[in-house]
């Protein structure tokens, strides 16, 4: 836990804020996993700050809540195109992903239990980037992504928003597919 809150901290992921009454302050909690490498072998154990999206409020907290997941015809076809033409499939996962868009709306959330700063326990934080966790989270990254990859100068599909391309001059492309805060790529 001492890891993922430093990087909160480290991210600047809230500022502390006095708390009014007119604020709706989400909870959060601490999810767990356990991380094992392609042997069955225990690599690490992994804990992430999650907010409790079912205390925010439509159209007060948050307005978008879509998810990129890409379609499984997508993920065909980038396979069917990359094995026809012998070419190789990589895969990224963004660490931390959400915590890189920032929000768009007000989202107040209760300081996490033992990690309180003393003497300013009557403050909550005001997220400035988005958490897992919360209903625009996903929303909020793809559309920090989606920006990336225009100012790249990729293409998103009309038949799947997930998938993008980018023609080099050379008659080389790319291909990448998206599910949540993972991309693909031939």
């Amino acid at each position: 836990m001492d890891t993922e809150y430093n990087m909160h901290i480290q991210k600047h992921t809230w500022d502390l804020v006095l708390a009014t009454p007119e604020m709706n302050v989400m909870d959060s909690m601490w999810v767990y996993d356990i991380k094992w490498d392609g042997d069955g072998n225990r690599v690490r154990d992994k804990a992430r700050l999650v907010g409790k999206d079912y205390t925010q409020q439509l159209r007060i907290n948050y307005n978008e809540t879509w998810v990129a997941v890409t379609r499984l015809e997508s993920v065909r076809m980038m396979a069917a195109i990359a094995a026809s033409m012998d070419l190789h499939l990589w895969q990224i996962d963004f660490v931390s992903a959400y915590l890189n868009s920032k929000t768009k709306e007000d989202i107040y959330m209760h300081q996490l239990e033992g990690y309180a700063i003393p003497g300013e326990e009557d403050k909550v934080c005001k997220l400035v980037h988005t958490i897992y966790g919360t209903m625009q989270g996903a929303y909020d990254w793809f559309e920090m992504l989606a920006k990336m990859y225009d100012d790249l100068g990729y293409y998103m599909s009309q038949a799947d928003p997930c998938v993008r391309t980018k023609w080099e001059e050379d008659g080389s492309f790319t291909i990448t597919d998206t599910y949540m805060d993972d991309v693909w790529g031939t």
